[in-house]
């Protein structure tokens, strides 16, 4: 057989095909849709010629190309009914009745009796139909789908329980019906040993994405917070964030989660397996990063719920002093996301802005403080303090800008005026936040001997527009200054403050 246009020949498809033994890559599964309708008629006409696990690759090649495979269905019909010497069936035959159904795909009334069928293969060939997604349903009949998944759940192997998952997320929020399965599922501590493969993790996340597509089940997944297993935990702590606010049956087992701490509070067993022959000491490392993971999620999950809850914030307050920079900056942005500017919880941004070494966890404080506490009377002289170091300048700078009265902190922001270009950009907004009084100091500055405070001020005067006019005699003296990069800003800036002449 010959390639048609840039597609590989059947031969070479079919030979891809028998290698993959039903999974797929999808760069095969694309080969065989790009064939579509020309790659299915010189399916068809193979088929009649084709045994054994040459032939199951004909029909499961057919499947994938979907309904537009419809012209093979008289040699799919012929297949699905042959004998052999030795067996009732051919072994090509099962192969055969799925494909059968996912070319009708296009026909929902069909793979709905497909799936309620006594057969097997026609059962699993609707499926991978659902799970294609070219089944178009209706309301009704996607309840029904819905509810017939749930059913098979779990399948008999990894791979048909896969499918079955794969079918369910198709449905999105149709999926409804399948929650209470899909709950039994993921707290059964035996669920493993029934499916092989497939662990408890699998339904968490599946749960999850059917809340995320609108329906409630953030009940289910707090339930499922304190779960003995650490991935369990985790993927619940996620999906719950993900799912939208909760009811505040969340809020206890996030808070349990939380305060872990190794040698300190009591941690359900971790399920991950580490080898007898691997030192102690590496086991605990292992505990410590585990719990850090699990803390860090427990610190997002309780920002995403947004409660004010005074054990809410002391927990993540107290995380803020973790030894995991991680958990610290989950901590931090919790709080603002809460948004809840209590003494305590401006103290504690405070206290991570002063002295934490980990750029993004200081950054993260003081962004919450320009955020929840612009007002507050603390936060002023803390970012004001911050600008002082340029590991803090450019998030201290933005945070200000927040503020409601700038105007004591404009000495600190053009003393923070350095050789960063972006930086100086966040410092003028800033600058710019406290009005046209701040043009007699950024006039004074455009004197400072510090080369960047005079390109910095220059920056901004040009910056405020044609109510800077009277500081162009300044910028004209620039023009003469010793260095090139000044006589550009004090150019620029002249040339802003003049529009409109």
């Amino acid at each position: 057989m010959t390639s048609h246009g840039s597609h590989p020949s059947v031969e070479e498809l079919l030979l891809q095909v028998e290698g993959t033994e039903g999974h797929m890559a999808g760069a095969l599964r694309e080969s065989l849709k790009a064939g579509g309708a020309e790659l299915a008629d010189e399916l068809a006409r193979a088929l009649p010629s084709l045994r054994g696990d040459r032939a199951a690759a004909a029909c499961r090649a057919l499947a994938v190309i979907g309904p537009e495979a419809r012209s093979a269905l008289p040699a799919l019909e012929e297949v699905s009914h042959r004998r052999s010497a030795l067996l009732l069936r051919a072994p090509e035959a099962p192969a055969a009745e799925r494909a059968i159904v996912s070319v009708r795909a296009d026909e929902p009334e069909f793979v709905l009796e497909a799936l309620a069928s006594t057969k097997s293969e026609l059962r699993h060939g609707a499926v991978d139909a659902l799970a294609s997604g070219c089944v178009l349903l209706d309301g009704a009949a996607a309840q029904v789908v819905a509810e017939g998944l749930s059913q098979m759940l779990p399948g008999h192997t990894a791979g048909a329980t896969s499918a079955l998952i794969a079918a369910l997320r198709v449905l999105g929020a149709r999926g409804e019906p399948a929650v209470p399965r899909l709950i039994a599922l993921a707290t059964e501590p035996s669920v493993e040993a029934e499916v092989g493969e497939i662990p408890r993790v699998r339904y968490v996340v599946e749960l999850g994405r059917i809340g995320a597509a609108g329906v409630v089940v953030g009940p289910a997944l707090a339930r499922l917070l304190v779960d003995p297993e650490e991935p369990v935990r985790l993927a619940a702590m996620r999906w719950l964030r993900r799912v939208g606010p909760q009811s505040t049956e969340a809020i206890p087992p996030l808070l349990y989660a939380l305060r872990f701490q190794v040698g300190r509070d009591p941690q359900p067993e971790s399920s991950v397996e580490v080898p007898a022959a691997v030192p102690v000491e590496e086991r605990e490392g292992i505990r410590q990063a585990q719990e850090a993971e699990v803390r860090a999620a427990a610190a997002r999950a309780l920002g995403e719920l947004g409660e004010p809850n005074s054990r809410v914030l002391e927990a993540l307050i107290d995380a803020t002093q973790s030894t995991s920079a991680r958990l610290r900056y989950h901590a931090v942005t919790a709080l603002e996301r809460i948004g809840h500017a209590s003494d305590e919880v401006v103290t504690a941004l405070r206290s991570v802005l002063d002295a934490d070494r980990v750029a993004h966890v200081s950054n993260a404080a003081a962004r919450a403080l320009g955020t929840i506490a612009p007002a507050h009377p603390n936060t002023l002289p803390a970012l004001a303090a911050a600008l002082e170091s340029p590991q803090t300048r450019k998030a201290a700078a933005w945070a200000l800008a927040r503020c409601t009265d700038v105007s004591e902190a404009v000495a600190d922001l053009i003393e923070a005026f350095d050789g960063n270009r972006p930086r100086r950009a966040v410092v003028t907004r800033a600058l710019l936040a406290a009005g046209p009084v701040v043009l007699r100091d950024l006039q004074r500055g455009l004197h400072r001997d510090d080369r960047w405070v005079r390109i910095g001020c220059a920056e901004a005067v040009g910056a405020l527009g044609p109510e800077a006019r009277s500081a162009a005699p300044t910028l004209r003296e620039l023009l003469f200054d010793r260095r090139r990069d000044v006589q550009e800003a004090a150019e620029e800036a002249l040339e802003a403050i003049s529009e409109g002449e």
